[in-house]
């Protein structure tokens, strides 16, 4: 009814002002940013909500960082092709950079920082400031690409571990 070249198509000749709206496609397709640490959340909904709607949904997974990177390159070069037309932030914190391209946005989830340890805590990890002892090695996200590493780097500045910390990290 609203597509472009279709139901608008008659609502004009009728003299109805009309809005732009998109293509008629069989099965439309939308583009799904999505952040990764949500993928094991929304794979079954996606499916779902596919059969439901006779949608096509490519999704594209990737860390928030990357992804808010990718969406304001497709802006700055005024691509048009391939932006999202929806986006799953893993937490509100990658929402500013690219809040003025969506529609209000909408809390679902959140994200929980955790340390992992190996089976048994062998290392007797309770804290964070256990993270900072000798000998530990500690693996966080980059916090230019990713939630986790972004609210890690937050969470050790604040309680002023970042330095200590940091220097037993042997990977990102």
């Amino acid at each position: 009814m609203t597509a472009k070249d279709k139901g608008l198509a008659v609502f004009r000749e009728r003299g109805f002002h009309t809005v732009e709206g998109d293509k008629w496609e069989e099965v439309p397709e939308l583009i799904f940013y999505c952040g990764a640490v949500n993928r094991r959340s929304v794979e079954s909904i996606i499916k779902a909500f596919e059969q439901r709607e006779g949608v096509r949904v490519n999704t594209v997974y990737n860390g928030c960082g990357i992804l808010t990177a990718q969406m304001k390159t497709i802006v700055d070069q005024r691509q048009g092709l391939g932006f999202p037309d929806v986006y799953m932030a893993c937490d509100v914190y990658y929402l500013n950079n690219v809040r003025d391209w969506f529609q209000e946005d909408v809390e679902v989830s959140d994200t929980e920082i955790v340390i992992a340890v190996p089976k048994g805590n062998p290392k007797g990890i309770k804290s964070l400031k256990d993270l900072t002892r000798p000998g530990i090695r500690v693996s966080v996200g980059q916090p230019d690409q990713c939630t986790i590493g972004a609210l890690t780097r937050l969470l050790l500045e604040k309680e002023g571990l970042y330095d200590a910390v940091m220097k037993n990290v042997v990977t990102q």
